[in-house]
């Protein structure tokens, strides 16, 4: 598997609960990693030889500043790339933003990636989130605008959402339904060697969201991937040979209703076999089941 990326789901808790979030971030959510999961998982991520980079993100991964800060510094010291992913909720002036940045970039951060579009807030957000990442390449980092739309909102196909999450209930209304007999596959994971995994603070390895191929708080993440067989995964092996229609139909999961994309067909037949099916569709906050504070 060449693996180059682990990313950090650092904390589900986030300032804003968007409708479309594949997490199921919010204010409400608590999961967050501790210091020694935190550490324990770059231990692991060092024996892996092809992993060269590590974000954080999330929720919202500057909610959590000094333990994002000694991600980055503890990260760094072992020679990985390191990147965030925000929305830029703090940066509410470029004198506070640069605050902000400057230790992490200290540290070792050389990527900002910031969500900003009409789904993250009002126009306040966005412009939040625009100081944010001038900051960023103010200190010389690879800074960036994420942006995602609605269906029709944009001309750019990449930029429009995927219908899991939050989005596969919120979002749904007006959308036109296609035959689920087009999503005969995955067209945006690469589930078969994926370059990029997401670690929670459960400690589940996500090839995608809720996805997942193992534990590295039961077993180490270098034999999870030197032992990862797709064609024996329940749920894999149904999306490389036949996308999320199959998947659906061995279960006998009613598709007759169409689906907005390929993503909502799929993450619909997961939720209905999550709990067939818990050690390889967690954990349930991926599935807007639980894990939130009062």
């Amino acid at each position: 598997m060449p693996l180059t990326g682990l990313h950090f789901l650092l904390t589900m808790r986030c300032v804003y609960e968007c409708d479309h979030c594949f997490v199921f971030g919010g204010p409400r959510r608590s999961e967050v990693f501790t210091r020694a999961k935190l550490t324990d998982v770059l231990v692991q991520a060092k024996e892996v030889p092809s992993i060269d980079s590590i974000f954080f993100e999330g929720g919202e991964s500057i909610l959590y500043y000094p333990l994002l800060l000694e991600g980055i510094q503890r990260a760094r010291r072992r020679g990985f790339e390191c990147g965030i992913v925000t929305n830029g909720y703090w940066a509410t002036s470029p004198e506070d933003a640069k605050i902000v940045l400057e230790r992490l970039v200290e540290a070792g951060l050389s990527t900002v990636q910031v969500s900003c579009d009409k789904l993250h807030g009002d126009e306040v957000s966005q412009k939040l989130a625009k100081t944010a990442c001038d900051a960023a390449a103010a200190l010389g980092c690879d800074a960036s605008l994420i942006s995602c739309q609605l269906p029709g909102d944009s001309d750019d196909e990449e930029a429009e959402i995927r219908f899991r999450g939050r989005a596969a209930t919120n979002l749904l209304e007006g959308i036109p339904r296609k035959e689920a007999k087009l999503f005969d596959t995955c067209p945006y994971e690469e589930l078969r060697e994926p370059e990029r995994v997401h670690v929670d603070p459960e400690g589940y390895v996500h090839i995608c969201q809720g996805l997942v191929i193992g534990n590295l708080f039961e077993k180490k993440l270098a034999e999870i991937l030197r032992d990862y067989q797709p064609e024996q995964h329940p749920i894999i092996a149904r999306l490389l040979t036949g996308g999320p229609v199959k998947l659906a139909e061995d279960f006998g999961i009613d598709v007759s209703p169409g689906f907005a994309d390929a993503c909502h067909l799929c993450f619909e037949a997961r939720t209905r076999l999550r709990e067939q099916f818990c050690e390889h569709l967690a954990p349930k906050g991926m599935y807007g089941e639980g894990n939130e504070t009062a």
